[in-house]
């Protein structure tokens, strides 16, 4: 089954399961081995038959299904054992078949999942089996060996034909001992947790016989993903080749002979590789399959793609900057045997009605699935469309299209997908339009201009599984044709303007809902006490005026999402015993009281807890940490109290906390190691005290967000902070901090160059909102292309860090409300991506530097309320700034935009002072409190400090028959 965007994920892993089914229903027809179990008298040898109890007797069965329950002594003869095969002939055990039957799940969303580490054989394999010197068949797929190496001894089965090892749970390198199983025929180390590393892939080259190959999700080190492409093209045989996922490099622009003449699937599914198509690739005219989505492939499609007439399985989709010129899609109307053709995200910019040509030739009569979402595509759906009388699967959806349906669309009555989202089709679809649409499935209207005209008793001819009418108009009524509809499994109807009251009768059809969606409209009404209600797993209610308490019980439900409507009462405390398999639930927003019921801390299950913008008070629990999989808990802007718990911060796959707006005291826990995963933290808004502890930097090391702001905290900012690699967010405002802007924060790495950090958990948004003067500016703190430091209203002292220009990705930076001293550094000329820059409020001296003319970005500037002097500069962004308070109270500034103007060709003192010392060696950061009057008056001598350290005394003497000025400098 497909799934129409917005799920591509969703289609390919459906997919990606589908093939594998078909791949084992294949592949275990390749090696010729009887099936026959009537042996004719003939009995296992009995050194085979110790080395399978041998072998039984080190392993587990994890989910205690009894697999091995044959192999006991009182049935002696081992070929008649569960999963045994031996030869008819000869009576030696040729066939070890122990996959796990039923390794996959389906979740209720019917996406295929391995199951978790309790199902399936697990242990250790004990090496007595390779007393089966005559095995040509082993299979240990789908079982649980819980990251354990493949077994070196494995390379000895020398008649070995077939090995599955795939989802079997191995973890560390691939053995090259593998190399030595030349009669290989069929290998397949596939996973989907990508424990299995290749260090290199020299040992494939010894693999004469391989014809089928599936590494998926098996990472390709340096020397592997350079040597894998050489290693297959050498084997005379190699016929299927599945590396999906395996982080390879580049393909070889050139190879000096292609020798895949056999070759018929070749799958290179989600690798990012960034390079161009090579035109090697096309030159393999035997291919069949020809997969290479998901990757970042760059450049032209190689013209001779017209020359592949064995294709039938085509997709370049999700290469956004791969192109598709008008000439080379001609070359695909050469494809006759085509049947799936996916180009989605490809970036290509023509009219529909241009490609028509492409679909007038022989391909019309084989094509069954056509996806080409997310182009740009533009103009009407051409009438030729109904000449694809095959077409099963149509996905038009994310382009530019417009205006009416043709007539001809509503002919292709094999239908069972049709996704027209996301573009802007106008008209009315009737029932006439639909009769014939026996077969269909899937329908996606969403975000069109499409009026769905049909009668109040209209009974359609189809039973879909899923429909997407999100974002047109469907109401104000809810339509009442739903109710014939006994096999939807996704439904979607966010945004559609239906202001009625939700029917009765809507929660007797969602016996076979998985995925709910009827967020942003009006409606109205109660739900029900329980929704105890079929299989959904998704439920998302959201910004509508559903009324009465929150259900006490959500059988089956993974994520429930009831924010911004009308709901009061307090929260169920029996939650836990009804809905085992909760996983997120959000209740933002609303009008819930009461507390945080202990309850809560059982739901083992929980990925997500969104409790915010509520009236919830007390503590929160300390027990925490028996939520294993808790990835984003949000208890925000409620009246919660007390101190936070330790165990909070304990979930090992805690991705995202805020406790922000509440009345949470006390000290913050000491950090440990255990809290890695965590990225986002906001504690901001509190009356939280102490210091901000050092373990901060040392546990959470992949933090890209601390939020602190307006608590209590005091003392020093730990300068280990500039540690966190990935740190890009820092927000430690109003507060009572104290000491020097510590140098080394001009060392944070992801603000000086783009630092790659990918989150499990996306998708996760919030805003933080930076004032500065007046100005209100918003920002999404987990976009990563943003930085951001804060430190404004606190006590800090001294100068501004020279270092701080170091990061030249920084957006907004704020030290407002403190007590700086010395002068604006010039450095922060260099910090080229600044948009915001608040420094008032200080006690900063001397001129404002030329260099922040460069700022060509700045938007947001204010300088008001500190000692500043000299000529505004001009030029650049600053031509702009005409608003005279952002250099209000600086007494001794002038030129454009104030009244007061400068006295021409007159440097002031000071600046002439501080030219001859910026240009010394000694690399000056700041004059100390001595001004150049003084200096000028007295000869005085003044002592300041280098970037290193180092503390030096500088005599300033006039000479009165020498322009200038000199400096003789000698170490305290």
């Amino acid at each position: 089954m497909f799934f129409c965007d917005p799920h591509p994920t969703m289609r390919r892993v459906t997919l990606s399961f589908m093939l594998f089914t078909l791949y084992i229903q294949l592949s275990s027809n390749t090696v010729l081995i009887s099936s026959d179990t009537n042996y004719h008298g003939i009995t296992c040898f009995d050194v085979e038959r110790e080395a399978l109890l041998r072998f039984k007797a080190g392993l587990l069965d994890h989910g205690n299904q009894l697999r091995l329950s044959s192999w006991n002594i009182l049935e002696p003869n081992c070929c008649l054992w569960e999963g045994v095969e031996c030869d008819n002939t000869t009576g030696h055990v040729i066939k070890l078949d122990l996959r796990n039957s039923h390794p996959f799940i389906i979740d209720g969303l019917g996406i295929t999942h391995m199951r978790n580490n309790s199902a399936g054989l697990g242990g250790k394999i004990n090496p007595s089996l390779l007393s089966l010197k005559y095995l040509v068949h082993l299979d240990l797929s789908g079982n649980n060996f819980n990251a354990t190496p493949i077994p070196k001894f494995i390379g000895s089965f020398k008649e070995l034909a077939y090995l599955n090892l795939s989802n079997a749970h191995f973890g560390g390198n691939i053995p090259p001992s593998l190399g030595n199983l030349t009669k290989l025929q069929v290998l397949d180390l596939s996973s989907d947790d990508s424990l299995l590393k290749m260090h290199d892939a020299k040992w494939l080259f010894q693999l004469h016989a391989l014809e089928h190959l599936d590494m998926s999700n098996v990472i390709f080190e340096k020397d592997a993903s350079d040597q894998w492409v050489h290693a297959l093209n050498s084997l005379p045989s190699i016929a299927k080749i599945t590396l999906e996922n395996c982080n390879l490099n580049p393909l070889p622009p050139t190879l000096h002979h292609v020798n895949f003449t056999s070759l018929s699937l070749f799958d290179l599914y989600e690798n990012f590789i960034n390079s161009t198509i090579p035109s090697w690739l096309f030159k393999i005219t035997s291919l069949q399959h020809l997969g290479l989505s998901w990757n970042s492939f760059h450049g032209h499609v190689p013209n001779s793609i017209g020359n592949m007439t064995s294709l039938r399985f085509l997709d370049l989709s999700e290469n956004n900057d791969l192109h598709m010129s008008r000439d080379i899609l001609l070359e695909l109307k050469n494809l006759c045997k085509l049947q799936i053709l996916n180009l989605g995200y490809m970036n290509i910019e023509h009219r529909f009605s241009e490609l028509g040509v492409i679909f007038s030739g022989c391909m019309k009569d084989n094509l069954q699935e056509l996806m080409l979402y997310g182009n740009t595509l533009t103009g009407h759906l051409p009438c030729w469309i109904g000449n694809l009388t095959s077409l099963i699967y149509l996905d038009l959806s994310k382009n530019s299209l417009y205006g009416p349906l043709p007539q001809s669309l509503w002919q292709l009555s094999a239908l069972q997908q049709l996704s027209l989202g996301w573009n802007a089709f106008n008209g009315t679809v009737t029932e006439t339009d639909l009769h014939d649409f026996t077969r269909l499935e899937i329908l996606g209207i969403s975000f069109n201009a499409l009026v769905l005209n049909v009668s109040i008793n209209w009974v359609p001819s189809f039973q879909l599984k899923e429909l997407d009418m999100s974002g047109r108009p469907v109401g104000p009524a809810f339509p009442a044709w739903l109710l014939t509809q006994k096999t939807l499994v996704y439904l979607f109807m966010s945004q559609a303007g239906i202001s009625d009251t939700l029917p009765n009768w809507f929660w007797d059809i969602t016996s076979t809902i998985s995925y709910l969606d009827l967020s942003d409209n009006g409606m109205k009404g109660k739900l029900p006490t329980s929704l105890e209600f079929g299989v959904v797993a998704y439920l998302d209610l959201s910004s509508n005026f559903f009324e009465c308490p929150v259900p006490n019980s959500f059988l089956n439900v993974i994520s429930l999402d009831l924010s911004n409507n009308s709901l009061a009462g307090t929260l169920p405390s029996k939650i836990n015993e009804t809905s085992p398999m909760l996983e997120a639930i959000d209740l933002s927003n609303n009008k819930i009281n009461g507390t945080i019921s202990s309850t809560w801390c059982e739901l083992e299950n929980l990925i997500k807890l969104i409790l915010s913008d509520n009236s919830l008070s007390g503590i929160i629990p300390n027990c925490l940490e028996n939520n294993s999989n808790m990835a984003i808990l949000n208890f925000s802007i409620n009246h919660l109290s007390g101190h936070v718990p330790a165990s909070i911060f304990l979930p090992p796959a805690l991705e995202v906390l805020s406790l922000s707006g509440n009345n949470l005291s006390g000290h913050i826990p000491i950090f440990t190691k255990k809290c890695q995963s965590l990225y986002y933290l906001d504690l901001g808004h509190n009356m939280l005290t102490g210091s901000i502890p050092v373990s901060l930097s040392e546990s959470l090391i992949n933090l890209q967000v601390l939020l602190l702001r307006s608590n209590n905290f005091a003392g020093n900012i730990p300068p280990q902070l500039s540690l966190l690699t990935f740190l890009h967010f820092l927000d430690l405002s109003d507060n009572h901090l104290s000491g020097v802007i510590p140098k080394s924060f001009g060392e944070f790495a992801s603000m000086i160059s783009n630092t790659k950090h990918e989150l499990s958990m996306g998708g996760y948004y919030r805003e933080v909102f930076v004032t500065t003067k007046g100005l209100t500016l918003e920002y999404e703190a987990l976009d990563s292309l943003m930085s951001l430091i804060d430190l404004s209203e606190n006590d800090l002292y001294g100068c501004i860090p020279l270092e701080i220009g170091n990061l030249n990705l920084l957006h907004g930076f704020n030290l407002s409300g403190n007590h700086l001293t010395g002068e604006i550094t010039d450095k922060i000329g260099s910090m080229n991506q600044l948009e915001s820059l608040d420094l008032s409020r200080n006690q900063l001296s001397g001129v404002i530097p030329t260099t922040l003319t460069k700022l060509s970005f700045l938007e947001v500037l204010n300088l008001s309320n500190n000692h500043l002097s000299g000529e505004i500069p001009t030029g650049g962004q600053f031509n702009t700034f005409v608003d005279l308070s952002i250099y209000i109270n600086n007494d001794n500034l002038c030129g454009f935009p104030l009244s007061k103007k400068c006295h021409d060709n007159h440097v002031p003192k000071e600046q002439s002072l501080k030219d001859e010392i910026d240009s010394d060696d000694s690399d000056t950061i700041c004059l100390g409190h001595f001004s150049a009057e003084e200096v000028l008056e007295n000869c005085l001598f003044f002592i300041f400090r280098s970037h290193t350290g180092a503390v030096y005394v500088t005599f300033v003497v006039k000479f009165a028959k020498i322009k200038g000025w000199y400096m003789v400098t000698e170490d305290e």
